[in-house]
């Protein structure tokens, strides 16, 4: 049976699991946007969708702050 981890990476798509994965490792916005090839705006998006993802992979799994 797949791993809660390995099911959340499947459900984000890789960029955003790169920018939010960036993001949790304490990189910038503009670090982030740097390390993807993509603007400042673009990083910011995929960092905040990740982030609203994980919340609810973590809310469904019963984890919640």
């Amino acid at each position: 049976a797949p791993s809660g981890r390995s099911a959340l990476r499947r459900g984000l798509q890789a960029d955003r699991q790169r920018a939010l994965t960036l993001h949790l490792l304490g990189y910038s916005g503009a670090e982030v946007a740097g390390l993807l090839g993509c603007n400042l705006k673009r990083a910011e998006n995929l960092t905040l969708r990740g982030l609203a993802q994980l919340r609810e992979y973590l809310n469904e799994m019963g984890l919640w702050p």
